[in-house]
């Protein structure tokens, strides 16, 4: 029997973007490319009754030189058909799901940074293959 899930939605859920007045820090200057932290995490929850699977990824900036924060938090609902084993559900969760999800994130942070008029910030391609290996 084939497995197949299907993406249901979507969306952003949160965003919460803030501009203080820059650090003067004459250390970074001229180095603001370091000047950036970027925090990217996420979970997910698998329902079991509707055999839907909810995954969330969470995006944080800060960019001391420019004087912003951003958060983001964009989730996905996925309807898994057939009779999934646990393990086919871990690695939708932690590969397959997130790697269909992350492209928006990308698009989203980037495009929102620089409607805001900071330079984008691209945000790095992740191997999920790797990172779930790595737990």
């Amino acid at each position: 029997m084939q497995l197949a899930f299907k993406i249901e939605d979507i969306r952003l859920l949160k965003a919460d973007y803030s501009v203080t007045p820059p650090i003067a820090d004459k250390s970074q200057k001229g180095n603001e490319e370091n000047s950036i932290e970027v925090n990217i995490g996420g979970t997910n929850h698998y329902h079991q009754k509707e055999k839907r699977l909810e995954i969330t990824i969470n995006v944080s900036l800060k960019d001391n030189s420019s004087g912003y924060n951003l958060e983001v938090e964009y989730g996905a609902f996925f309807v898994l058909d057939g009779k999934f084993e646990k393990e086919d559900i871990e690695r939708i969760s932690k590969i397959n799901g997130p790697a269909i999800l992350f492209p928006y994130v990308r698009e989203y942070v980037s495009d929102l940074i620089r409607r805001a008029g900071h330079e984008p910030v691209y945000l790095p391609a992740i191997n999920f293959i790797k990172s779930s290996e790595n737990e």
